[in-house]
């Protein structure tokens, strides 16, 4: 088979076979407030918060889950990642190393953000609309 391109959270690529690629699933959380998005800061980027690290008391306004070919550490993952979008007009998250980032900015890497969650960010663009 062809060697695919998997990439880190950097943007950078590795070439490998999907067959020799570890297979996991993970699951993000989409905070929206009109053209802004909730992320946190991870290590020099801003990355997409895990669901396991946020709670809210509210139903998710959509859920989808795209397939994404990351490279961590040297090693192929094919990842499902599992997004649960939440558009709200204000949230409370004290305590957090949260910061609002402008979806336009996130789109046009005016913001260093996890290239591994881009897809799903565009992703947001095309399967949920505003309100």
């Amino acid at each position: 088979m062809a060697n695919l391109p998997f990439t880190d959270k950097y943007g950078h690529l590795l070439y490998c076979e999907t067959q020799l690629a570890f297979v996991r699933e993970k699951g993000y959380v989409i905070i929206r407030k009109g053209d802004l998005i909730l992320c946190h800061r991870d290590g020099d980027i801003m990355s997409l918060p895990l669901q396991s690290d946020v709670e809210l008391n509210a139903a998710p306004t959509a859920e989808f889950s795209v397939i994404s070919y990351l490279a961590e550490n040297g090693c192929a993952i094919t990842e499902m990642q599992n997004y649960r979008v939440y558009v709200v007009e204000n949230a409370s998250l004290e305590g957090k190393d949260w910061q609002w980032c402008a979806l336009n900015d996130i789109l046009l890497n005016k913001v260093a953000f996890n290239a591994t969650q881009l897809i799903g960010i565009k992703n947001l663009m095309v399967r949920v609309k505003e309100k």
